[in-house]
């Protein structure tokens, strides 16, 4: 990899152009890209359901039994 694209700035400022799917990829095949890409990720989210969705799957089942007990 060429010395520029190890710097953290220059690598955030090529994230501003990629889209999400294209990040995602990014973040999971390069580790010099992959702390700039999960931020650029997470920089901005629809709604709390992304954030909810990290919670462990149990949390998931005993909120649905509870719901219907």
């Amino acid at each position: 990899m060429h010395a520029a694209l190890q710097l953290t700035e220059i690598s955030e400022v090529v994230c501003k152009f990629l889209d999400r799917p294209t990040l995602a990829r990014l973040a999971r095949t390069c580790r010099a890209f992959e702390e700039p890409a999960l931020d650029a990720l997470w920089k901005v989210i629809d709604g709390s359901e992304p954030l909810v969705r990290l919670f462990p799957d149990l949390v998931w089942i005993l909120e649905d039994a509870g719901a219907m007990g």
